[in-house]
């Protein structure tokens, strides 16, 4: 949490922050809005700007989103959605969808079922 504190006071930096967001987890929205709002006066949708920064760098598996999101790729292909990702950094995190596999289980044979 005091890492998306400090990118809110702009004291990070891109690299900072993709070193950052580049760990195995990344927390969940209501987990990073809980601690956040709780010790700074900021309104959501500034949360929200910073928070989307992070998440162009955080590590997401395209392959896991499309399975878990079958009609997403179906609104890419019409044009509704530019792509997984983009919807992802949008709309998907914040809706508390599921964008990489549990770090507990990152050990797992790449051929098991999601």
């Amino acid at each position: 949490m005091k890492a998306v504190a400090d990118i809110l006071d702009g004291t990070k930096d891109d690299e900072e922050i993709k070193a950052f967001t580049n760990l195995p987890y990344f927390p969940t929205y209501e987990i990073i809005r809980s601690q956040i709002t709780r010790q700074n006066d900021i309104k959501e949708y500034r949360l929200k700007a910073v928070i989307r920064k992070c998440l162009s760098f955080v590590v997401f598996d395209e392959n896991l989103y499309l399975h878990l999101y079958p009609d997403l790729e179906k609104a890419i292909k019409a044009g509704a959605v530019k792509s997984a990702r983009d919807h992802f950094i949008v709309h998907g995190y914040f809706e508390g969808r599921v964008f990489q596999k549990d770090p507990v289980h990152l050990d797992l044979p790449t051929d098991t079922e999601v």
